[in-house]
């Protein structure tokens, strides 16, 4: 506070002084002769008295570029200047300074360029030095080189990164940050203390050169008086005198200097035109003059050290310039290193026979050394360049030899190999690449297993059915259910067939425990003299068949009598057979997957086989009505081929079996059309015809053929479901509905009186919502894909079955009575399940 306070007193004091009319400051004239109309480089000014009473001189003209200003006057020169700053000096690149000014005998202003020597670059048009490390280093003139723990290193401009010695463009969106910023995930924020603006700083500060928040020149606005300035003394502005004035209001001079005719302080330093070579400037000369009112050394001579190496010299009082004593001097007077002052930093040889110092340098083992003087060195970390290799220490990582511009090579890295995705990196003498690991071939760009993946088995694309699995390269199962022939694999089984349709038959090829199991079913034909017929039908999937062939066997083994090629779901064989004494015919089935099929032998002359369909009859009583009954696919066989496959089914659902063939009915009794006798009291129609009209209900009615709302039978201990007691009428259907877990083998069986009538059991899947069978796949039954009723002179109906997964299974009984009298039968239902 005490130094505000005397700074404000010495304020007043320069003010009023200045207002005394009898006080005269001393000043400098800028001319003489008021009026005076003079030229100074390009500009026109007149000389005119200012309030202080001095001399100062006025702009009146500034002259166009292609004038110049003679006797205060603008005239055309000629010429254009090629710049208009004199003495301004800018960076051209690098390496060179473009100097404003006239250099030749014209008047106009020219662009003077300068070369900066090895050692210095040009940074805001002057020549500045770089450390030795950085000797030779451009940074590719997108950046500057400075020494890292004494090796060069670049720092590239702005939107450019650093490669080796080298600065490349970017295209990397942090790479485009200012150097006040820093870069977090691919934005630009303000680093600490940084600002791009004052707006960026806190309260009272400012945004520098530099780009920090500082505090502000508290002398900035200080306004002091003549031959002094203001600094900050212990944070407060205060007016000092300048050098070489001392006194109460800086008007004495200071010891060693004298006051000069413009009332000014100068430094007595030399004699009026004496001359000099500077000590410390080299090439400079001096001549000791008046400048500014002040005798003193002012630069007469120059000699350019930093750019030719050439110092001043003295020749009486006239200034000359010699090559300096470590340099040689050229043909050309220009200067040059010699080898005594070059020793290519102890890496490699000099030689200035040529007039020019150069060094060759020398690598050692494992290290390269380079610069203009060898100065820089580096270790080869590889050999040949492009050459890659695997990283030693990830087994994962393609590397590549890379020889930045100053020839140092080292491994970088290429590429990364996925171990996720299976790849591994591999080398083959001196290259490297991402390969899949044993047991995985490349599909595409991934590594796949092709001996277990679903979808590529065997080859790249190649997808299995649901529920099958891929073994081996193969497309196969894990498990397979035998049909009722096996064992028949050979011919010692003897499983006898005679004509007939043999449904649901099972070849299997599957994987178990690691295992390849592959089928044959071999079959025995007896009692054949002449023209035998088989065929087979299978679901056929793309790769896949089934062969049918037939074999004569005697003493001498298997001899193929018949045989059918690759086909596409169907296959046919027709031979002669003629008994022989110690001769059997077998039929061969093989093929490349597992497939259920149908079996069909023909023996006979006839030209077709009788569909079962060709047996039921329809009746309106329950007379005669036919027991028997069943559902499936049967086949006809004509005098040529193919067989031709016919689906015996209820069309309409009238209880009358019938047959389509071309996707034609020849149901003749279709629910459309028939009606039950008139006046029949006691006989309705129901779903198998017309039959009784009352029947008696047990205790889980209405088990309706209604999908819609049915009972579920629960497990009543842990696996095991029991109800008894149950009445089944004629010419109904009772449904039931339970659920199942996958994995389980599952056993039903229904017990019954057969005096009374045969019990059917048909176990189909199904879906279930809020306790209601919502849909029913009808065409999916079990134990086989066929849909079949059978009915037996027997107590007992059983299916068994191992689910593929968890869900509804519905339980269908339907009733068929041997003689027109008993309405209702009496049965049992047992569930068993067992993992």
């Amino acid at each position: 506070m005490k130094k505000s306070i005397y700074y404000l007193i010495f304020s007043i004091l320069i003010l009023n002084s200045c207002s005394d009319p009898e006080f005269k400051a001393p000043c400098s004239p800028q001319c003489i002769n008021e009026g005076t109309i003079f030229c100074e480089g390009k500009t026109v000014y007149s000389c005119e008295i200012d309030e202080l009473g001095c001399f100062v001189k006025k702009s009146v003209e500034n002259c166009d570029s292609n004038e110049i200003c003679q006797s205060g006057v603008c005239i055309n020169s000629g010429c254009i200047d090629e710049c208009y700053s004199e003495n301004l000096s800018i960076c051209g690149d690098s390496k060179t300074i473009l100097t404003c000014g006239n250099f030749d005998s014209d008047i106009c202003l020219e662009l003077k360029s300068e070369i900066c020597s090895d050692r210095f670059i040009c940074k805001h048009g002057v020549c500045i030095e770089q450390s030795d490390i950085c000797i030779g280093v451009d940074c590719s003139n997108h950046g500057y080189c400075f020494d890292s723990g004494g090796n060069p290193k670049c720092v590239c401009d702005s939107g450019y990164i650093e490669r080796g010695l080298e600065c490349i463009l970017s295209t990397n969106p942090c790479d485009s940050c200012q150097y006040w910023e820093v870069c977090v995930e691919n934005q630009c924020f303000l680093g600490e203390n940084r600002c791009a603006t004052a707006l960026d700083c806190s309260d009272g500060m400012i945004c520098n050169d530099e780009h920090y928040c500082e505090t502000p020149n508290l002398c900035e606005n200080i306004t002091c008086g003549i031959n002094s300035h203001c600094e900050i003394i212990e944070n407060e502005p205060s007016c000092i005198c300048n050098r070489g004035y001392i006194g109460e209001n800086c008007s004495q001079c200071d010891e060693n200097f004298y006051m000069n005719q413009n009332g000014g302080c100068c430094e007595r330093v030399c004699s009026l035109n004496d001359v000099k070579c500077d000590e410390s400037d080299l090439g400079v000369g001096r001549l000791c003059a008046e400048q500014n009112g002040c005798i003193k050394w002012v630069r007469a001579h120059d000699c350019n050290y930093d750019s030719t190496k050439k110092i001043c010299s003295l020749n009486g009082v006239d200034f000359g310039c010699v090559c300096d004593s470590d340099y040689i001097t050229t043909p050309q007077n220009s200067c040059t290193p010699s080898c005594s002052i070059e020793n290519c930093s102890n890496h490699g040889v000099c030689s200035d026979s040529t007039g020019v110092a150069l060094c060759s340098c020398i690598d050692e083992v494992l290290t390269h050394y380079y610069g203009d003087r060898c100065e820089n060195s580096c270790e080869q970390k590889c050999d040949v360049v492009n050459s890659k290799r695997c990283n030693p220490n990830n087994g994962l990582q393609v590397e590549i030899c890379f020889q930045d511009s100053n020839g140092c090579r080292e491994w970088i890295n290429h590429e990364l190999c996925s171990g996720e995705l299976h790849f591994i990196c591999e080398e083959s003498s001196s290259d490297a690449i991402c390969s899949c690991v044993d047991g995985f071939s490349l599909c595409g760009e991934s590594c796949i297993n092709m001996d277990s993946d679903v979808n590529n088995c065997g080859d790249c694309g190649f997808v299995c059915d649901d529920g099958m699995g891929c073994f081996v390269g193969e497309c196969l199962t894990t498990s397979c259910t035998n049909d009722s022939f096996e064992p028949n694999e050979t011919v010692s089984t003897d499983k006898i067939l005679a004509n007939g349709i043999y449904s649901n038959l099972m070849l299997c090829r599957y994987y178990s425990n690691d295992i390849l199991v592959e089928d044959k079913d071999f079959f025995k034909l007896e009692g054949y003299n002449g023209t035998i017929r088989a065929a087979i039908f299978y679901q056929y999937s793309e790769g896949s068949y089934l062969n049918l062939k037939l074999h004569k066997y005697s003493v001498n083994g298997l001899e193929l009598v018949s045989d059918t090629p690759l086909n596409r779901g169907f296959a046919y064989i027709e031979a002669q057979i003629q008994p022989q004494t110690n001769v059997a015919y077998y039929i061969e089935i093989i093929g490349n997957f597992q497939s259920s099929y149908d079996l069909v032998i023909d023996g006979s002359t006839t030209t077709n086989i009788p569909s079962p369909c060709n047996y039921i009859k329809c009746q309106v009583n329950r007379e005669g009505f036919d027991t028997f009954l069943y559902y499936g696919n049967f086949y006809e066989f004509s005098t040529s081929n193919p067989v031709t496959m016919i689906q015996c089914t209820d069309v309409d659902h009238d209880g009358c079996l019938s047959y389509k063939k071309d996707g034609v009915s020849n149901d003749p009794f279709s629910q459309n059309s028939f009606e039950c006798p008139v006046g029949a009291q006691d006989i309705k129609r129901g779903i198998f015809g017309c039959v009784g009209a009352t029947c008696d209900s047990d205790h889980l009615e209405p088990t309706v053929a209604n999908y819609s709302v049915i009972p579920k039978l629960e497990w009543g201990g842990v696996n095991e479901i029991f109800e008894q007691n149950l009445k089944s009428c004629v010419g109904t259907v009772d449904l039931y509905y339970i659920d199942i877990n996958s994995n389980f083998n599952y056993e039903i069986t229904v017990d019954y009186d057969s005096n009374l009538g045969d019990i059917n059991l048909l176990v189909i899947d199904g879906t279930i919502q809020d306790d209601n069978i919502v849909s029913m796949d009808q065409e999916k039954y079990i134990p086989s894909t066929h849909y079949r009723y059978q009915t037996y002179d027997k107590n007992t109906q059983m299916v068994t079955f191992k689910a593929s997964s968890n869900g509804i299974k519905v339980i269908k009984i339907f009733t068929l009575f041997k003689d027109g009298k008993n309405n209702v039968t009496t049965y049992s239902i047992k569930i068993r399940r067992a993992q």
